[in-house]
């Protein structure tokens, strides 16, 4: 991180709550155009945690971008050498209803949501809810938000764990560490939200670690194993392929939220946009949610939002059009740093259904050279057919 970007972050933290947020989202910003959309959404869950902070909004005449309403944070137990907090545990104020999944993976929520809202009745019954919930996919596909909506649908406070920022510089500290945050949670019931989970749940076989890694590992299986049936614990990890196998037969149910489908990254553009539907007539959903394929829900959700507070909030335009978006994730995706990947892009945007005169308008490339890159890359499909 850039020294006078750090001294300007502190410089924003002393003048107030709106200045302070607007100079982490610039940082989440610049994060995802350099393609670390991880670090982006983790800095703007964090930002959207501070205490005190007002909703960000933007207004200009009667355009209005505003975030959900902060959740309640309270930092609690400290690692007992460097004093930073354990967990945090966080009062969600995000509920499915602003989330989008597939329908697989919705129907899988509901299920849980209804077993948890039901669980006096099935333990009557001497069945318990499912209660190790695991979480893996790609990063900003919307884990984490996930697992806070759960925790709202059931009425649970949750203890939120970074679990690669747990580490002590006295490894043997680590272990006493988690075991004080698994007895932390029990009284009263929390979710124990366990993020980063491939920090401490690493394979075991892994000739690359080190013997106080292992221990970590059977630490952790040790406490999961001893936590009563009222704690619901959620783990979610980028890395699933990383995870030991003891660890994922620790958990009732294993949740893949893979990368948004069309339907959905349809449904999310519309969602994102209705608020300016009369400013947005002409942009082509469609054509949006097709050139969107293989973009995580924060990429796509940061396009929109830039594209429309770049135009007619900062530009004060009338309208924008699907041209205006499509310039937009030239630029965010940096499309536009080499030939190679701006022609890659000029060639989706033709198999799209782009006409070349407008790709060549989008791109700044010449029509000819449209033209026959994209025959080039026909020949090639066919040929490798």
């Amino acid at each position: 991180m850039r020294s006078n970007f750090v001294i300007k972050l502190v410089e924003a933290y002393n003048q107030d709550a709106n200045t302070f947020r607007d100079a982490v989202e610039i940082l989440a910003d610049d994060e995802a155009k350099k393609g670390n959309n991880d670090i982006a959404e983790k800095l703007r869950l964090a930002i959207s945690h501070k205490k005190g902070c007002v909703n960000n909004t933007a207004v200009n005449n009667s355009f209005i971008i505003s975030r959900a309403s902060s959740p309640i944070i309270t930092a609690n137990l400290k690692d007992k050498n460097s004093s930073l907090s354990l967990f945090d545990t966080i009062t969600p104020s995000v509920g499915f209803d602003e989330l989008f999944y597939s329908p697989t993976v919705s129907n899988i929520f509901d299920q849980i949501i209804l077993e948890w809202n039901k669980s006096q009745e099935l333990l009557k019954a001497g069945i318990l809810p499912s209660r190790r919930i695991l979480l893996y996919g790609p990063s900003g596909c919307g884990k984490t938000m996930a697992g806070m909506a759960l925790a709202k649908s059931i009425k649970m406070p949750v203890a939120y764990v970074r679990l690669d920022g747990l580490f002590s510089s006295f490894l043997g500290q680590t272990s006493s560490n988690l075991r004080r945050i698994f007895e932390s949670v029990v009284k009263p019931p929390q979710i124990l939200f366990l993020d980063e989970f491939d920090a401490v749940a690493k394979k075991r076989d892994d000739n690359q670690e080190i013997g106080e890694i292992k221990r970590i590992v059977i630490s952790l299986l040790q406490n999961l194993d001893f936590l009563p049936p009222e704690v619901l614990v959620i783990a979610a990890t980028n890395h699933e392929h990383l995870l030991d196998p003891a660890i994922w037969r620790r958990f009732d149910i294993s949740i893949g939220i893979g990368l948004p489908e069309y339907e959905t990254r349809k449904r999310m553009i519309e969602t994102w946009l209705n608020p300016y539907k009369t400013k947005t007539k002409n942009v082509n959903i469609d054509t949006l949610a097709k050139i969107t394929d293989r973009f995580n829900i924060a990429q796509i959700k940061n396009i929109v939002l830039q594209t429309i507070k770049k135009n007619l909030i900062l530009n004060e335009a009338n309208a924008i059009t699907t041209n205006d978006f499509l310039k937009q994730i030239i630029f965010l995706e940096g499309y536009n740093l080499s030939k190679e990947s701006l022609l890659k892009f000029a060639t989706k945007l033709r198999n799209s259904g782009i006409t070349i005169d407008n790709i060549a308008h989008i791109t700044g490339i010449p029509k000819s050279t449209i033209g026959d890159h994209t025959s080039r890359n026909k020949k090639k499909v066919k040929n490798e057919k």
